[in-house]
């Protein structure tokens, strides 16, 4: 995998096995209650694997990962609402009333 952190450096990421045996619980665990379009990332925590932040497909940074994949979860997210799957329904945001 290669991270591009500027656009004159680009550094090579080697996934640790625990880091991804983490990914794989956890999504094998809650991934049926998260939208099917999100970034999770992880990280340690006081030397233990850990959820930092979950993001919007399209705010999330695609340093390591291959851009076909990034821009299918970008179209998953932003897709017309007649695409939306039932599970993911729940996750739609609808407009508040103003009165």
């Amino acid at each position: 995998m290669t991270a591009h952190w500027a656009e004159s450096s680009a550094v090579t990421l080697v996934l640790p096995p625990d880091a991804l045996a983490f990914g794989t619980d956890l999504v094998a665990g809650f991934g049926h209650t998260l939208p099917s379009a999100v970034v999770v990332d992880v990280g340690l925590v006081d030397g233990r694997w850990a959820v930092v932040e979950a993001n919007a497909a399209w705010a999330s940074g695609a340093y390591v990962a291959d851009p076909d994949l990034v821009l299918d979860v970008v179209l998953r997210a932003a897709g017309p609402t007649a695409s939306v799957t039932a599970s993911d329904r729940q996750f739609i945001r609808r407009p508040q009333s103003t009165t």
